[in-house]
């Protein structure tokens, strides 16, 4: 875990201390009796195993005659980075320095990598192992901890400066479009990751999807309320839309999660609830969503529609990889998934399925939860970098855009190409096939939504979720303030710490109140015993310390699209 408790902390200070300390002294010595005090002086200044930034880190001074502030290569003289790189589990890659996109950036900047690739299961392990040892990677690519070892321990340097003085291209596509940015600097003001973001033109996770063709057999029209759609999945139910003389239609299909994602959860907006269990309102204010008046509502709504067999009896128990198989199968009125194109169930719904608007309960007005498309810290640069900002210029050329696409997907020809409007299209047989010739979706990349519009050929199902996504927002469905925002916020290391301390109790009650209000239905005295327990977790406190963060992130920025 990234938080480590305070007596592992005092641990491993004190082997710091008494151990990198000490080696790092007798190096010293044998520089000094080789080079001039003030030398000296300067060399242990950048070495690894400190929480200190060196003055031409934090203020992004080149130092020396190799660095080329212009043009290329970045140095005159070849320098090697070694770079701690996150890669997804299941990835596999040919050897690094046999990639072309390898050898065209090493080619073009003299700068030469030394990887070491980590996969995504045992990153959080070897990083912190990493940061405990005090010998440090010149670079991490990867998610890594910005208040515990940027903020607090002081091993990943700021880089605001360097990203204005030495990655054009990246501060470019972030001035020009600054609300992805929101969220990227840490709890001191400071930004200590290069952002990592490929946008997809979407602001909603999750939509609905209705069974049309039982929908025509049975002469039915589409729902405009909540009451609408229960009785279409009576009818459903009931009335043998598939024409099989038999009772198994399903009309509901789901999972039991509560989740933005998909699952029964998603019920929860037609209440006037955007699904997460802590939300923001339109007054920018967190929320505990079961204090709500529509939470209890659509809890006796999953009741119903579990005791009369309008939902999967299984939901309760089965996961998402049995859901995608039955509808494959096609049996099934009312899902929720991200899209239809592309996907295991495609043949089926593509000719059988549409679009569902989301429906108001009685009284309620409709609240879907959005996704808001943002750039998280995902490269870092640490103080035993020594060049820093030959680092930052190598950085940026791997974020200019046919390079970015290089890194992701390979050679140009074979990986991706462009076509007759000037934009890219990617080779997904080619791309797709292992050991990568490049590092794919591990690859640095920034592309806000416009910047990606204007250089990326849009796939089909990229396209079709854009417009459900469109739909929804034009209809008005969307809330306020994306809940992403509370996990952009900024927070102190013991905040977050205590977030996950009190998150665990708080979501396993979520997750067994509704499974037993689903059974059982919800009497007052069953609703007041869920409330009640939820004093004893300090929900209360959740939510103030979420608030906290939530009044220091400027979302001015979320004006600028």
């Amino acid at each position: 875990n990234v938080y480590q408790a305070d007596t592992l902390k005092t641990v491993c200070k004190s082997y710091y201390t008494r151990g990198v300390y000490m080696k790092r002294t007798k190096k010293c010595r044998a520089l000094c009796l080789a080079l001039a005090a003030a030398m000296c002086l300067t060399a242990v200044g950048c070495k690894s195993g400190g929480g200190t930034t060196s003055k031409s880190q934090s203020s992004g001074t080149a130092s020396g005659s190799n660095f080329n502030q212009t043009g290329y290569p970045i140095v005159k003289k070849p320098i090697t980075l070694k770079v701690m790189w996150k890669v997804r589990d299941s990835d596999s890659f040919i050897p690094f320095e046999t990639m072309d996109c390898n050898k065209d950036l090493e080619k073009k900047t003299n700068v030469h990598v030394d990887p070491e690739l980590i996969k995504a299961s045992d990153w959080d392990t070897k990083l912190n192992l990493m940061f405990t040892s005090g010998e440090y990677s010149d670079v991490i690519i990867g998610n890594a901890n910005q208040e515990e070892y940027g903020v607090s321990q002081k091993i990943l340097i700021p880089i605001d400066d360097l990203i204005k003085k030495y990655m054009p291209i990246y501060n470019k596509r972030a001035t020009d479009e600054p609300q992805v940015m929101v969220g990227m600097k840490a709890s001191d003001g400071k930004m200590y990751g290069i952002g990592y973001l490929e946008s997809q033109n979407i602001n909603i996770y999750t939509h609905y999807f209705i069974n049309k063709t039982w929908m025509d057999r049975l002469s039915l029209q589409m729902p405009k309320t909540l009451d609408d759609l229960t009785n279409i999945l009576r009818a459903f139910k009931n009335k043998d839309p598939n024409g099989n003389g038999k009772k198994d239609e399903v009309p509901w299909e789901d999972t039991f999660d509560i989740s933005v994602w998909g699952g029964i959860g998603m019920v929860l907006p037609f209440f006037g609830i955007p699904v997460d269990t802590f939300y923001i309102d339109d007054n920018k204010k967190v929320q505990f969503a079961p204090y709500q008046p529509g939470y209890r509502a659509a809890l006796e709504w999953v009741h119903t529609l579990y005791s009369e067999g309008l939902l999967d009896p299984e939901a309760i128990s089965q996961d998402g990889n049995t859901v995608t198989a039955k509808e494959t199968e096609g049996n099934v009125g009312v899902f929720t998934e991200w899209r239809l194109k592309a996907s295991p169930y495609s043949d089926w719904a593509l000719k059988n399925a549409v679009l569902l608007d989301p429906v108001p309960a009685k009284g309620y007005k409709v609240c879907m939860p959005t996704a808001l498309e943002v750039a998280t810290p995902n490269v870092f640069v640490t103080t035993a970098n020594k060049n820093a900002p030959a680092t930052m210029r190598w950085l940026d050329t791997m974020l200019d855009t046919e390079m970015m696409y290089t890194m992701k997907y390979g050679k140009e020809g074979e990986g991706w190409s462009k076509n007759d409007k000037g934009l890219i299209e990617s080779n997904d047989t080619e791309t797709q096939k292992m050991p990568f010739k490049a590092m794919n979706v591990n690859s640095p990349f920034f592309a806000p939504p416009k910047y990606l519009t204007s250089v990326f050929q849009w796939s089909p199902q990229r396209l079709e979720k854009s417009a459900y996504c469109k739909h929804y927002t034009d209809a008005g469905y969307t809330q306020k303030y994306s809940d992403t925002l509370l996990g952009l916020a900024p927070y102190t290391s013991d905040e977050k710490s205590r977030l996950t301390t009190l998150q665990t109790d708080i979501d396993n009650a979520v997750k067994e109140g509704w499974a037993n209000f689903a059974k059982n239905g919800v009497t007052d005295s069953s609703w007041d015993s869920f409330v009640n327990a939820f004093k004893e977790m300090n929900v209360d406190e959740y939510a103030s310390i979420e608030q906290k963060a939530l009044d220091k992130l400027d979302m001015n920025q979320l004006n600028s699209k």
